[in-house]
């Protein structure tokens, strides 16, 4: 069976006139060495849906994931998704659609899609308004958010905190620059004044090792 549909709808431009869109790409550091990148793509639309598509790509070709989530204007999931290479073939994929009680999960593996639906558990807090910190929303340090998020590696849903510490100054690539700082349930991120990233602290157990960071070019 053809993986058309993943494909198009992860790295198909997005249809939705934009008010705002931005991209920014990170080297991923090993030491002193850039050991891969990540690109990081934003779009505010029209209607208020923010669109943030990531992809993640190691210098040596071994893998490469590509991530695409669509929120409402008030933060709730429409859509989430990813593609996983392996040794740039295609390995698996899963797209998720969610509805205010009922998701639809769709997965891509060894050529077969499958598709089921079922209830959102009550109780799930579905709005994440910090998706839209400095895209948008501008919160007084010390704001602090919690979300439940479905995790599309686990199947599972998983509760995530997130709180704007406030404003610091990094060194990337030898110049200054003023940075939001994000402290979230599993990672630390440095935001500019339109949400994008200079500085990602990531622990992705499923594509990299061990806690990676991603700079600003």
């Amino acid at each position: 069976m053809s993986i058309a549909w993943l494909l198009l709808s992860l790295l198909a431009p997005i249809q939705v006139p934009a008010i705002w869109q931005g991209q920014v790409k990170l080297d991923l550091k090993d030491g002193n060495k850039v050991s891969g990148w990540l690109t990081c793509s934003l779009q505010l639309g029209a209607n208020g849906e923010l669109t943030k598509l990531m992809t993640i790509s190691p210098k040596d070709g071994s893998s490469a994931l590509t991530f695409r989530e669509i929120r409402s204007k008030t933060g709730e999931p429409k859509r989430e998704s990813f593609l996983f290479l392996n040794g740039g073939a295609f390995s698996t994929g899963v797209e998720v659609d969610f509805g205010p009680q009922l998701m639809t999960i769709s997965t891509m593996s060894n050529g077969k899609r499958r598709s089921n639906t079922g209830k959102i558990p009550p109780g799930t807090i579905l709005k994440a308004p910090s998706g839209f910190w400095f895209v948008r929303d501008h919160p007084n340090p010390g704001t602090t958010v919690s979300f439940d998020q479905f995790d599309m590696i686990s199947m599972k849903w998983k509760r995530v905190r997130e709180t704007y510490i406030g404003e610091e100054t990094l060194t990337i690539k030898n110049r200054q620059v003023k940075a939001h700082k994000i402290q979230t349930t599993e990672n630390v991120q440095w935001v500019d004044a339109h949400g994008l990233p200079y500085r990602l602290e990531y622990t992705l157990e499923y594509t990299l090792p061990h806690k990676s960071t991603f700079e600003r070019e």
